[in-house]
């Protein structure tokens, strides 16, 4: 009774032992574990990087946050002190400091809207992919061929 009690637990015991140690290194999937951790960890190091170049590690967020605040404090002082910087007769310059936060938003949508229209004109095209794509397919339709799937 006890020496079979003995064997299921020692049993048990050994499967989790076996079933906690990690693969061995000729095992494909630890090799796959291994590339993906490593190309995850080079993805942490580069982005380590970029935080530390960038106004002294502030999240991206934290970073426009800062910005457009400067902005809107810079636009308040103007329009607090409005009668100094615009001249007396001058219309345009006053409608400029009224609304030099939309104007700022403008010019951001401008050079957004510029920005993805000259990425699309220039979008390189890549021969040898297409070249590979169109193989892939006729492989595809030469396999389902032979299966009796198409004509």
């Amino acid at each position: 009774g006890d020496t079979l009690v003995f064997r299921t637990l020692t049993k048990q015991a050994v499967r989790k032992i076996a079933n906690d140690r990690p693969p061995p290194l000729h095992d494909p999937r630890f090799i796959h574990l291994s590339r993906k951790t490593r190309s995850i960890q080079a993805y942490n190091k580069k982005q380590e990087e970029l935080n530390t170049e960038s106004m002294a590690g502030f999240l991206r967020y934290q970073i426009f946050l800062s910005y457009g605040i400067l902005v809107l404090a810079l636009w308040y002082g103007a329009v607090q002190n409005k009668s100094s910087l615009v001249d007396e007769g001058s219309t345009l310059q006053g409608y400029l400091v009224d609304y030099l936060p939309l104007w700022i938003l403008l010019c951001l949508a401008v050079y957004a809207i510029g920005s993805v229209v000259y990425g699309v004109a220039n979008f390189a095209d890549c021969p040898q992919a297409a070249r590979e794509v169109e193989r892939h397919i006729e492989e595809a339709k030469a396999a389902m061929k032979k299966k009796g799937i198409i004509d």
